[in-house]
């Protein structure tokens, strides 16, 4: 039996334990309630041995599930065009997909990397 995403979402939403995101898209986002992507991104921070952590850390979104992230990296970007939680949580916007905005600032990064070894 099919489900319609907002009915999905609403019954999903009902577990405990259950972090439920939707893009708006008819798509339903569903992790461990204690899972985002901020802890990933801190245990990678651990991993790589990251001395200042998520603060070093750039990262760029559009969605409510986002939001944390966004929120506690060093410089968070959110997407035009992306949800109201990811735009407040961000420190900027960045163009949309069809505009390359990801994209432009990668390239941006990597013009300023390469100017710092004076490869430009």
């Amino acid at each position: 039996m099919l489900v319609a995403p907002q009915a999905a979402q609403k019954r999903l939403e009902q577990i405990e334990g259950v972090a439920v995101h939707s893009s708006g898209q008819g798509f339903v986002e569903v992790s461990d309630a204690g899972v985002d992507k901020i802890v990933a991104l801190h245990g990678v921070a651990s991993a790589l041995g990251i001395g200042d952590g998520v603060a070093d850390f750039l990262a760029i979104g559009d969605g409510p599930n986002d939001a944390a992230m966004l929120r506690t990296v060093g410089l968070g970007i959110a997407v035009e065009g992306g949800s109201d939680a990811a735009r407040i949580a961000a420190a900027t916007l960045c163009p949309g997909p069809l505009d390359n905005g990801p994209l432009q600032v990668l390239a941006h990064i990597v013009r300023a990397l390469e100017g710092d070894r004076g490869d430009a």
